[in-house]
Order: C-alpha cells, then structure tokens, then sequence
C-alpha cells in the first residue's frame, strides 16, 4: 500500500487520526473573487519577556488573500532573519528554541528586507499579538505603523470546540505538527491555519478580520475587590502590575463596552461602586502599549438599563 492508502484506511474506521508534518507551501488556497488583499504573519523569537528584552529571531511571510471569500492564496514573499542580542541567552530560550549564542553571533536583521515586506501589507497578524506587536515596534519603529490582528484572540476557537488557543494545538487539531519555538515556521503555520474554516463555513481569517474591524475599547477595573480576581480571570481579564502597564489593575479588550461595564458594576463592584478607566482603541492601536488609559467612569452612576455612551470615550 502506498502511504496516503495506508491513511486513508487507518482513518476510515474513525479509530484513527494521522497527522500530516506541516511543510511551506507557495500557496495555501486560491484567490477566486479579484478583490485581493496582502497580509504580514509575524512570528519573534525573543532573550524573554521583560521590558529588557529582544528579538533575536523574526520570521515574517506576506501572502494575499481573498477579500471576499477570506481564503489565503498565494505566499508572496518570506524573510527569517537573526539577531545578536550582545549577551548570552538564557539557558531556558536556547532549550526552548534551540537557538544558540554561536548561531546569533555577529548577526543582524536586515532592515531593509523587513521593511519592504511590512510596507506591502495592509494588515499584519500575529499568533498572541499583543507580545509580538510590543517587541516589533521595540526593534522597527516602523512596525506601528499598519493594523495588527490577532490569530489566538480575534477567532473563535473555543466556540468551534478547539480547547485551547497554542498555535501547536490548534495546528494539531487541524491535522498538523511541526517543530514550534522558530519564528519562520510559527509564523508560516499561523497563515495556515487561518486559511481553515472554523464557525459557519468562515475561515479563521474572516472571523479575524470581522474583529478587527470593529471598534475595541480597553477596560482597567482599577481596585477591584482582591476577592473577584478569579472572576476576572476566568473573564479573560489580565493582570497589569503597573510597571510594564498604565495602571495597576486588571483589564480587558472588549468590543461590547455597555455590556462590560454592567458586568463590572454588578457581579465586581457591587454597591460599593467604583472607578474604571476606558481606553479607546483606535485601528492601529490594538494590541500597543503606546497609548495610555484616560477616561475615568464612575460604575455607581450608571444605570442598568441606560447606555454607556456617557460614560465612554
């Protein structure tokens, strides 16, 4: 038997699934609709996750896709590139990437390159955006400049019965593995499995796009009750420890921002009501630590029933 026959046979019975290893492709579907648009997939490899630390690894891959349809089509251009960060890695990184300090030494990213692919995207997208985002701008100031999206929080995952957002799980579900932890394979498989259907007949990617085209708002629930934190985590909110952040506080992004309000001014606050601060995002402010919160509102003034307009940015 030939291999795809032996696989189709293990699969038939439904007692087997067999995993393909995942392998660059020049094109990942096809674009049918003329109505083309061009997307970065940013992946970096980093010395870790502090303030200090720095990209030593970037893999970026621009491909087009279908407008319409949300369907990825062809890879237009690669570049993985390495940098020395001018002092030994962690014992820790080198394990996890098996990058080594000789594999770095005396090499830098080529800015130009990284330029040039940036330049030609209208929208860049990250596996965890809001990491990757934040150590871009940190190496290429230009990096600010084009709206990100985000692979594991702007898709339905969860809701499509994918229990956790890894990009290694996600590409196992999807009938994938590959080595993780190098930047230009994360960021390959990132275009790939946003080129899957997840809800509804839609891809990955239309479901990205429809979140990051609408307009998001940053939640700061600053002093909460330390006895709701399991609340607010299991709400996805993340804890901020004002060093890194604006505030010390625990917040969230939002897009229904009447309805998290009514969620803090209830089930956290309660009748001790409280202080807020909304952030507005713009297009091209998701995901960037450039901007600071800076609308207060007060949840014991708001009514359950009233709109937040009045109260948000």
């Amino acid at each position: 038997m030939t291999p795809n026959e032996m696989i189709r046979a293990l699969e038939a019975g439904g007692e087997y699934r067999v995993l393909r290893r995942f392998h660059p492709a020049p094109a990942y579907g096809e674009v049918t609709s003329g109505r083309v648009g061009r997307m970065c997939l940013v992946d970096f490899e980093t010395t870790g996750t502090e303030d200090d630390d720095v990209p030593i690894e970037i893999g970026m891959v621009l491909v087009e896709y279908d407008m319409d349809t949300c369907v990825i089509g062809k890879v237009l251009d690669r570049y993985c590139g390495q940098e020395d960060p001018g002092f030994p890695l962690d014992p820790n990184i080198v394990a996890l990437t098996h990058i080594t300090d000789a594999d770095l030494k005396g090499k830098k990213f080529d800015d130009a390159r990284v330029a040039e692919i940036f330049r030609q995207a209208g929208i860049v997208v990250a596996h965890k955006a809001s990491f990757d985002r934040g150590m871009g701008e940190r190496r290429f100031a230009f990096m600010a400049d084009r709206p990100w999206g985000c692979s594991m929080n702007d898709v339905p995952w969860k809701e499509a019965g994918i229990g956790s957002v890894k990009l290694e799980f996600i590409a196992l579900m999807k009938g994938v593995y590959y080595d993780a932890h190098r930047a230009d394979v994360d960021a390959e498989v990132t275009g790939f499995i946003l080129g899957q259907e997840v809800l509804d007949g839609k891809t990955a990617l239309w479901h990205l796009l429809q979140r990051a085209r609408r307009k998001h708002y940053r939640v700061w629930a600053t002093n909460s009750p330390f006895s709701t934190k399991d609340m607010l985590k299991s709400r996805s909110y993340e804890w901020c420890d004002g060093r890194k952040y604006a505030y010390k506080a625990w917040r969230t992004e939002t897009i229904d921002l009447h309805e998290e309000l009514e969620f803090l001014r209830t089930a956290v606050y309660g009748r001790r009501g409280g202080e807020v601060i909304v952030e507005e995002l713009g297009i091209k402010d998701r995901f960037s630590e450039r901007r600071e919160a800076f609308e207060p509102v007060q949840l014991g003034q708001m009514s359950t029933t009233g709109g937040a307009s009045s109260q948000s940015s």
